[in-house]
């Protein structure tokens, strides 16, 4: 069994400036933990363990999904938290720019391994780029400091995405890419 998700990488630059902001997060608590730099992407769907001779129908199912839709451009825009700011349990940077294709890439990823027995996700899909998890109590004016954090970053152009697995340590995960799907 392999531990799996399908993810956008963002660009180098893009990732170390949401590191950043990640690592500024004002509280040293036990109970806060920001994403590392190189480990920080946009979910498109978290598969969780998968036998590894599925890994051939999952990636051929991604290629037709990436072969029906076209590049598109993104930007990161704004912070917010999950589920709500009383109760925060992640902490991410918003994005804005053709939302529209992102929902569509989405949409043909979950049309695509559905029929392979990959289950749909039961919730709303909700762009972000997750920056901190937390566990535990989070001071309220840490999650206001949170919330108002200018940002607003240059676009940047999603040409494909790809295939990770997850390696759990109590270090904090590591992941590997494992295969690209390039967009057309």
């Amino acid at each position: 069994m392999v531990r799996i998700f399908l993810a956008i990488p963002l660009p180098a630059e893009e990732r170390r400036a949401l590191g950043r902001i990640a690592r500024a997060i004002p509280f040293g608590g036990k109970g806060l933990r920001p994403v590392k730099a190189e480990n920080i992407h946009i979910t498109l769907k978290f598969i969780g363990d998968c036998p590894e001779a599925r890994i051939s129908l999952l990636s051929d199912a991604c290629r037709r999904a990436a072969a029906q839709l076209s590049s598109f451009s993104l930007t990161l825009k704004g912070t917010g938290v999950f589920p709500t700011p009383l109760r925060p349990r992640v902490m991410w940077a918003g994005l804005a720019g053709d939302l529209d294709r992102l929902r569509r890439l989405f949409n043909a990823v979950e049309d695509g391994l559905h029929p392979l027995g990959f289950p749909r996700d039961s919730r709303e899909f909700r762009p972000h780029v997750t920056l901190a998890r937390i566990k535990g109590r989070v001071p309220p004016e840490v999650v206001t400091s949170f919330l108002q954090t200018p940002l607003h970053r240059s676009p940047f152009v999603v040409d494909r995405f790809s295939l990770f697995s997850s390696t759990l340590r109590p270090q904090g995960p590591i992941y590997q890419e494992l295969e690209s799907f390039p967009l057309q």
